[in-house]
C-alpha cells in the first residue's frame, strides 16, 4: 500500500500524470477503498484536465469516509 502511494507521488512530482493514473489504478485493484490512493488518482485526473472524473472520485472518498473533509 505504502509503496504504491510512494510510486504515485514520484510520478505526480515528476508531472508524469498518465503514469500516476496507471499506478493508481493498479493500486486500487488491491486497495479499492484506500482514500489516499483515490485522492492521488483524482489529482492525476485533474492535472490531465479530466475534472469530471476527478470529482466522481472525490465524492466516492466522502462516501467511503464521511469525516474526511
Amino acid at each position: 500500500e505504502d509503496a504504491y502511494q510512494a510510486l504515485v507521488d514520484v510520478e505526480i512530482w515528476s508531472k508524469s500524470f498518465e503514469s500516476a493514473l496507471s499506478i493508481s489504478n493498479q493500486a486500487l485493484a488491491y486497495y479499492p477503498t484506500n482514500a489516499n490512493i483515490l485522492l492521488k488518482k483524482a489529482m492525476a485526473l485533474h492535472e490531465l484536465s479530466r475534472d469530471e472524473e476527478a470529482l466522481v472520485i472525490l465524492t466516492d472518498i466522502l462516501t467511503i469516509n464521511p469525516g474526511n473533509h
